[in-house]
């Protein structure tokens, strides 16, 4: 006998903690935390290029075919808001197991010492020998014009030169 006072009291303990529980959740005035608006909490904030550095921008790519020469050529239509400095792009190419990365690396070397400063490449199929697969692609050609002032490209704000900071 005894023993069943203490039970009784543990187990009036316990339900009066789940009737609170229980109480508190069904009569809470907060709205449900996946419902709540975040506007306020901050965004990731975006990098803006620096003028005296090499940059290197990410686009997209598409190919479409000359029916005059009958050959193909292409365009970038769109920037991603992400961009290297050319530190960044070499160390991320050297973290790869990339195919003609030393290549791509003399090309990026060479791009940045132009008076632009900067690169356009893009992640597609890339072609060593008999081998396709996905690398980083750097186009001469494609690099002879700045992209990011071509009108009907579409360049996130933050990587127009206007806005590059010092």
């Amino acid at each position: 006998m005894n023993t069943l006072i203490p039970k009784i009291v543990a187990g009036a303990f316990v339900l009066a903690g789940v009737g609170a529980i229980l109480y508190e959740t069904g009569n809470s005035n907060s709205e449900d935390l996946l419902s709540q608006d975040t506007s306020f909490v901050s965004q990731p904030k975006k990098r803006f290029p620096k003028k005296g550095d090499c940059n290197i921008f990410q686009a997209e790519f598409e190919r479409e075919m000359d029916q005059v020469s009958n050959t193909a050529k292409g365009k970038f239509t769109k920037f991603k808001d992400e961009f290297w400095t050319e530190e960044e792009f070499i160390k991320e190419l050297d973290s790869g197991n990339l195919m003609d990365k030393e290549n791509l690396k003399h090309n990026i070397k060479n791009a940045c010492q132009k008076s632009g400063k900067k690169a356009f490449v893009r992640w597609d199929l890339g072609r060593t020998g008999d081998t396709w697969k996905h690398t980083w692609v750097y186009d001469e050609h494609m690099n002879n014009e700045n992209w990011l002032e071509k009108e009907g490209v579409d360049v996130p704000e933050n990587l127009k030169p206007e806005n590059w900071t010092d």
